[in-house]
């Protein structure tokens, strides 16, 4: 049961950060990365923006956002976005690139969980491309990885785009 929050009449919303979002997996493209640090230990995160997309939609059907914390015990899920985005291998060291990922696409579980009496959407895992049984997803998966690529080879003159804002071309 989700309590409903009272807003004043000139609160500041932003709708996009509160779409519901249905439980399940989705396609996520990586919008932005911020350092930053947590308030109550001080131990650095590194804060993802994502936008997500269900294999029903080319255009985003929500967007989140997901701590890592910098830390030796987080490095299970370190890894695996990582992976999920296509900058680690299974079995192979990784050297961090946050910044590198900005505009990279993977696979993630959205849960809902309870929160000062409130459900919310969160990150759950982020899941390797093999494990995927959806092949809508996969395909979805595949088409922006591919679109992203064709971008990324033209120059700005060619695409008059940026390249953080491509989208499924369809």
């Amino acid at each position: 049961m989700t309590t409903d929050e009272i807003l004043g009449f000139d609160a500041e919303i932003n709708e996009e950060e509160r779409l519901p979002l249905e439980p399940g997996l989705y396609v996520f493209k990586v919008k932005a990365f911020e350092p930053s640090a947590s308030q109550s230990s001080g131990v650095p995160l590194s804060v993802v923006t994502m936008l997500l997309y269900s294999p029903d939609s080319p255009t985003p059907v929500g967007k989140i956002r997901d701590w890592f914390p910098m830390t030796r015990k987080a490095e299970w899920k370190i890894c695996a976005y990582f992976r999920t985005i296509g900058m680690k291998k299974h079995g192979q060291p990784l050297r961090m690139d946050w910044p590198g990922s900005v505009g990279k696409f993977g696979i993630c579980q959205i849960i809902e969980e309870e929160y000062n009496r409130n459900i919310r959407a969160k990150v759950g895992a982020y899941i390797d491309n093999e494990d995927v049984e959806d092949l809508k997803l996969i395909s979805l998966l595949e088409t922006f990885r591919k679109s992203a690529e064709n971008k990324a080879f033209r120059t700005p003159q060619q695409t008059n785009e940026n390249i953080d804002e491509v989208e499924v071309p369809f």
